[in-house]
């Protein structure tokens, strides 16, 4: 028995690794990002090997819904999107 759960578990660190998570998060995140001139995507950038980094004055008030296109933000939509995504992972 603990042998299929550690390769399992084996499998699933395979297939969730950090860098994958990232690159779907970092995807999400700039498709969900409001556009009027396009500053925001362009200036959204992955960070290091573990964060987005939203380099723009106004990222706060988007991510708070100040724009009609992303009332929820762009940060909740995108872990929404990563938890399920973790989720039909482990299936």
């Amino acid at each position: 028995m603990s042998g299929e759960i550690n390769r399992r578990l084996d499998q699933l660190s395979k297939q969730l690794n950090q860098r994958k998570l990232l690159d779907e998060g970092y995807r999400v995140f700039k498709d969900v990002t409001p556009i009027d001139q396009g500053n925001a995507k362009r200036s959204t950038r992955k960070q290091g090997s573990d964060s987005i980094h939203a380099d723009y004055a106004y990222a706060k008030r988007l991510n708070q819904g100040w724009s009609n296109q992303a009332r929820d933000g762009m940060a909740k939509p995108t872990v929404e999107h990563l938890q399920k995504y973790i989720k039909s992972v482990g299936k």
